[in-house]
């Protein structure tokens, strides 16, 4: 869903990645720092005028150029008094996304769920350290699978960073 980030003044584009009660992920180029408070505009489904957003910067992720293509970077925001339409959006969103409730219990798997073909995609959070002892940095990511996600991050990262963990998002 694209969106407008207005910081400072500034108008910013950007396209809304995650959405929840409490906050929205938003790729974009805009740098606003750490708590920095912005406008967030934008046109939910089924409304006619868009909602205009107060929230404030919660997290950054920023992504090196070579990962763009994988990892999504953009800027958390959390929502300060979400208006009745935003609120009503995010749960009917929740309600309609929520998994059916399983019928096994703790984390074994029914033997009757299928695996996953290899088309299908998951989300999976890289974390990489440079070999020469600088700072670890955390990436997101789709693949089929958590080696071909420590695969694919190895290779766009290059030879300078060590995989040092993959697990899902």
């Amino acid at each position: 869903m694209a969106c407008d980030l207005v910081i400072g003044g500034r108008r910013n584009s950007g396209i809304v990645l995650d959405i929840s009660y409490r906050g929205v992920f938003i790729q974009t180029n805009a740098k606003p720092k750490l708590g920095t408070e912005v406008e967030i505009v934008m046109k939910l489904p089924g409304e006619k005028e868009p909602d205009y957003l107060q929230a404030k910067v919660a997290r950054l992720k920023m992504v090196p150029s070579q990962l763009t293509a994988l990892a999504q970077g953009g800027i958390g925001f959390r929502v300060l008094n979400p208006p009745a339409s935003y609120r009503k959006f995010v749960g009917e969103n929740a309600r309609e996304q929520a998994p059916a409730p399983s019928k096994t219990s703790g984390s074994r798997r029914s033997s009757r769920s299928r695996p996953k073909s290899s088309s299908e995609k998951t989300r999976f959070r890289v974390r990489a350290s440079p070999r020469d002892g600088g700072e670890p940095k955390s990436y997101l990511l789709t693949a089929p699978s958590a080696d071909e996600a420590r695969e694919v991050a190895a290779k766009k990262l290059g030879e300078s960073w060590e995989i040092v963990g993959v697990e899902p998002a």
